[in-house]
This record gives structure tokens, C-alpha cells and sequence, in this order.
């Protein structure tokens, strides 16, 4: 990956940071849980970032983070 892209992957991975992370909250309701699944989802993402692919980046963030969710097996099911 150039460092142009690697850039404009931080950038992005910034801006949605604090939705995904309160988004993951709520799923997991535990923060070590939620830094963890957060973790995951960038490292994930920045393994498949191609922004000519992406036309919206928090959608693509969000199904990412959704997936290793179930990988995870983190989520909340409330009774």
C-alpha cells in the first residue's frame, strides 16, 4: 500500500472512529470488548481498503465491524 493511501486510510479510519466505537458499545455493552472489536474491524479494513471501491465508508466500516462481531461472537442479546 503507497503512503498516500495509507494517509487517506487514517484519515478515514479517524473520522469514523467514535460512531464505530459507540456503535460497538452499545452491541457489546463492555469496553474491552468494544476496543477490541474496534481494533479488529481497522485492521481488517485497512486490509481490504481500496477507496476506489468504497463509496461509502462508514457503511463499509460499519458491515466490517458487524462481521468480525459474529466472528466474535460479541454480541448483546437482551432477554
Amino acid at each position: 500500500m503507497m503512503k498516500k493511501q495509507i494517509r487517506e486510510f487514517e484519515e478515514i479510519a479517524f473520522q469514523h472512529m467514535d460512531f464505530l466505537y459507540s456503535h460497538a458499545l452499545q452491541v457489546t455493552s463492555n469496553i474491552e470488548k468494544t476496543e477490541h472489536i474496534i481494533q479488529e474491524t481497522f485492521a481488517c479494513a485497512f486490509n481490504k481498503f481500496r477507496p476506489e471501491e468504497i463509496h461509502d465508508y462508514q457503511s463499509w466500516l460499519v458491515g466490517i465491524m458487524e462481521k468480525v462481531c459474529i466472528k466474535e461472537e460479541c454480541l448483546v442479546v437482551e432477554a
